[in-house]
């Protein structure tokens, strides 16, 4: 959607990349530092959240966002009014002026959106009339106030405040997603009427939030030393306000995106967490397998080296997320109702362990340094992808398969394991899925986005957001067994599609074909 206010330091280009990066799990999203409001209504379009809040500590931005939300239609009319009495002239931006200060709502955020779209880079408080928009044609169009409805539409159901933004930031929530963009340093002040705010309080606010959190700050040695413990990065931008040319910004995140992809798209990585090389600290999420036979465990996640867990302080969420049942049922059937021999990504060991598993490697174990064996649960941290993916396919290689992933595959007498069954997002694009997917294991496609499950106190319940990428069961070695299951299993998804291809003739279906395997109900055969 076009802007409806123009807004110095808005995001409005880079708004939608912001989406891309945003958290994993949003059930709210809330801006404290609306002003243009660029990025909530990509987010809003994009239908990221289930609740929105946004904040302006400017209740003239505030007030015009209410009116326009509420009172669009008395917003538009007025305006088309003013347009035809006044024309796009400068007496119209002097009339606006005046309007501003109305005690009636619809009236000073009419005379708000004219003078923001007459004033010199949209300033409302301290910028004058810019005679330019109107030889441009770039003024008050009649186009530009259609658009305040459809910016309604978008509004409807949001909270609106005018509030400190603190309070914004620390009000208790779940699945909270905060975007901040505050002013910026020795800009605010001289463009917003509510200018600078102390960025010393801001880092501790932010640090003592329990929200995912995403900032878009001036990029300064101060400020990224306010932003330890966050990934943050560089971004270059033109800064046509200030005619400095191009200069650079920090956007920094205490949490993993979605798609670490992302990030090279946004701009250059300066730092990142000093104990975690693959996720920012206090927010590292794995989506970990729950086993149908055994009990949620009540225990202390230990946080790992790769990002696989959370620390879990008195009163603090726990932002793990699991597997439900009738995603992992089918697999414990093709085993016979037997356990995975390993899963190599668990918080804990022993019967209360998520995965039903006869062993289980923790991050003090660093499952990826560990040998595995037998038939093997994976379901790695989804921010560091690529080194579990790689393990994966040696371990189900030997010299008797074609195409060897791996130079130590290549030398083996045998494979290490049987399978290795996985539940991974479909990144198909990337380096590790076409090295060590794409020519070395079954593909199956789930269709539709999957509802994982949250541990509470009292158990688990069901997340109200789902999981934004597509997934896969990737599944490396002896895959037949569960392949079938899983292909003729009464799934709660839309379906599961084998998009492999024929694979008669690929090394590991050969491989297997001479030598006992699975069946669907668990027991040892031939292959037919």
């Amino acid at each position: 959607m076009k802007c409806v206010l123009r807004y110095s330091g808005g995001k409005y280009l880079l708004a939608p990349t912001l989406v891309s990066a945003r958290a994993l799990m949003v059930q709210e999203y809330r801006e404290p530092f609306v002003g243009g409001g660029s990025v909530f209504f990509a987010m809003r379009e994009r239908g990221v959240a289930s609740s929105y809040w946004i904040n302006d500590a400017d209740p003239k931005i505030a007030q015009f966002w209410t009116v326009v939300r509420d009172q669009a239609d008395n917003l538009c009319d007025l305006l088309f009014t003013l347009l035809a009495e006044h024309g796009n002239t400068k007496e119209l931006f002097l009339v606006a002026k005046t309007m501003m200060e109305s005690e009636n709502a619809v009236e000073a955020a009419a005379g708000l959106w004219i003078v923001n779209r007459l004033a010199y880079a949209g300033m409302v408080a301290k910028g004058g009339f810019n005679p330019t928009y109107l030889d441009e044609s770039r003024g008050v169009k009649a186009n530009f106030i259609q658009n305040i409805r459809r910016a309604s539409h978008l509004l409807q159901g949001v909270r609106i405040t005018n509030l400190d933004y603190k309070e914004v930031v620390a009000e208790p929530g779940e699945d909270v997603m905060v975007f901040a963009d505050p002013p910026y340093h020795k800009k605010g002040k001289t463009i917003y009427e509510f200018g600078e705010i102390n960025l010393d309080e801001f880092r501790e606010t932010v640090a003592q939030s329990p929200h995912n959190i995403l900032v878009t700050i001036d990029d300064s040695p101060e400020n990224i030393e306010r932003l330890s413990g966050f990934t943050i990065l560089r971004r270059a931008y033109n800064a046509n306000i200030a005619r400095h040319g191009k200069i650079s910004e920090l956007i920094a995140m205490n949490y993993p995106p979605p798609n670490p992809m992302i990030l090279g798209q946004i701009g250059e990585v300066i730092a990142r967490p000093a104990d975690n090389d693959n996720s920012p600290q206090g927010k590292n999420l794995k989506i970990a397998a729950l086993s149908p036979y055994q009990p949620v465990a009540k225990v202390r996640m230990d946080r790992g080296k790769h990002g696989l867990f959370v620390n879990l302080e008195p009163g603090q969420r726990n932002t793990e997320w699991y597997t439900p049942d009738w995603i992992l049922n089918p697999l414990y059937e093709a085993m016979g109702n037997q356990p995975f021999d390993l899963d190599p990504c668990s918080p804990i060991k022993g019967p209360d362990a998520p995965v039903w598993a006869k062993k289980h490697f923790t991050r003090k174990d660093d499952g990826l340094s560990q040998d595995w064996h037998g038939r093997v649960w994976l379901n790695p941290p989804y921010a560091s992808l690529a080194d579990w993916i790689r393990k994966a396919a040696d371990a189900t290689w030997c010299r008797n398969m074609r195409n060897p992933p791996t130079e130590e595959s290549a030398q083996r007498e045998h494979p290490l394991c049987e399978s290795v069954v996985a539940l991974i997002p479909a990144r198909t694009h990337t380096v590790y899925w076409q090295d060590y997917i794409t020519n070395h294991a079954r593909v199956l496609f789930l269709h539709g986005k999957i509802g994982f499950r949250m541990p509470t106190p009292e158990g688990l319940v069901q997340a109200k957001t789902q999981f934004p990428e597509g997934l896969a069961f990737v599944i490396w070695g002896n895959h037949r067994p569960f392949t079938q299951a899983l292909l003729t299993a009464q799934l709660r998804c839309r379906g599961v599609s084998d998009r492999s291809g024929e694979l008669s003739d690929a090394p590991w279906e050969s491989y297997w074909q001479h030598r006992p395997h699975l069946s669907v109900n668990g027991q040892q055969g031939e292959a037919a």
